[in-house]
């Protein structure tokens, strides 16, 4: 009974990332073990290689939501991800990006133009179609408070079975964490100046 519980445990967990290539990223400053500071600004970049959706219900790479922390503040994006094959598309930032599967954003989401328009809404065509490296780069600064909100980072790679027009639901999504802490509030130790 225990093999067996284990085993659907862990067919359980696969197919929850089926979908979704190595997920890697950056943090510069990187984080400190206290955790960042009021005002502190963070350069996140996130890589993805390989898109396994392809092969899971002709899924193709529809885009990438990115979720934040209350204690995050002054979202910029920097550098958007490249079109890896998905004809005379492109990727587009979108603070919000209404989809059949409900609001998603901000993050990068591809409008491709197939089976539907080059409008600037991704949600209403298919996604990128090909299978490479996808990297995009953002700065996020912490908010100026004196209470530890939490500074969570994730970004989720979805496909357009969920978030554009295909008709596969086959690749649910899955957040990839790269960062969960919280606001550090200790005050700096600040020592006595002589005014003579």
């Amino acid at each position: 009974m225990k093999k067996l519980l284990i085993i659907l445990l862990l067919a359980s967990l696969n197919s929850f990332s089926q979908c979704v290539g190595v997920q890697s990223f950056t943090l510069a400053p990187a984080s400190p073990a206290a955790g960042y500071s009021p005002g502190t600004t963070v350069a996140v970049c996130y890589t993805m290689t390989g898109w396994p959706g392809l092969n899971v219900g002709s899924n193709w790479l529809e885009g990438f939501d990115i979720n934040l922390g209350p204690g995050w503040t002054n979202l910029q994006q920097l550098v958007a991800p490249i079109n890896c094959q998905g004809g005379g598309g492109n990727w587009v930032w979108m603070l919000n990006n209404f989809t059949p599967a409900g609001l998603v954003g901000p993050g990068w989401f591809f409008d491709s133009g197939i089976s539907g328009p080059l409008n600037g809404n991704p949600a209403d065509d298919w996604g990128d179609s090909g299978s490479c490296t996808w990297s995009f780069c953002f700065n996020i600064t912490v908010a100026n408070v004196c209470t530890p909100q939490n500074l969570l980072i994730q970004v989720t790679a979805g496909a357009d079975g969920d978030w554009g027009n295909w008709i596969n639901g086959a690749c649910p999504t899955t957040p990839f964490t790269i960062y969960n802490g919280v606001i550090n509030t200790t005050l700096p130790n600040i020592i006595n100046i002589n005014h003579n």
